[in-house]
C-alpha cells in the first residue's frame, strides 16, 4: 500500500485543517491500513500531551512581515566569487584528506602504494 500521498496529511487531518474532501480521502486510506491510523493515533496522544499555544494577537502575522520587509537584505557574494569559494573548499578537503590517510598509513606502519618495489626492500631489509 502507497502511504506516501497520506503521510503528510495526518498532522494535518489530527489539527483539524484538512478540507472535507481531503478527511473523506484520508479516513477511506486510514480504514485499510493500520500503519497511518498508529501513525495517527500517536500523533493525536503527542497533541494531547502537549499544551495549547498561546493565543496570537490580531495583525501579528503582517506586523512580523513589516518588520522583515524593513530590515536591510544580508549581503550576499558577488555571483562571481561563490563558484571559486567551492573550489577552494573542494581542494582544501581533497589535501587534508589525503593528509589524513597519509598519517593513518604511517601510524600503522603501512607503505605507501606507490613506492617501488627495492625502495620498499631497502627501507624494510631483506
Amino acid at each position: 500500500m502507497n502511504c506516501r500521498p497520506y503521510r503528510d496529511d495526518l498532522q494535518a487531518l489530527v489539527d483539524g485543517e484538512l478540507s472535507e474532501q481531503r478527511q473523506e480521502e484520508l479516513r477511506l486510506h486510514l480504514a485499510q491500513c493500520a500503519r497511518c491510523r498508529a501513525r495517527r493515533d500517536l500523533l493525536a496522544a503527542l497533541k494531547a500531551c502537549l499544551p495549547a499555544p498561546p493565543p496570537v494577537s490580531p495583525g501579528f502575522g503582517q506586523s512580523v512581515m513589516k518588520r522583515l520587509a524593513a530590515r536591510p537584505a544580508p549581503p550576499r557574494l558577488a555571483p562571481r566569487l561563490a563558484p571559486r569559494l567551492a573550489a577552494f573548499a573542494c581542494v582544501v578537503a581533497i589535501v587534508a584528506a589525503g593528509a589524513l590517510l597519509s598519517v593513518r598509513r604511517s601510524r600503522h606502519g603501512l607503505e605507501p602504494d606507490i613506492l617501488p618495489d627495492h625502495c620498499l626492500a631497502a627501507r624494510c631489509g631483506p
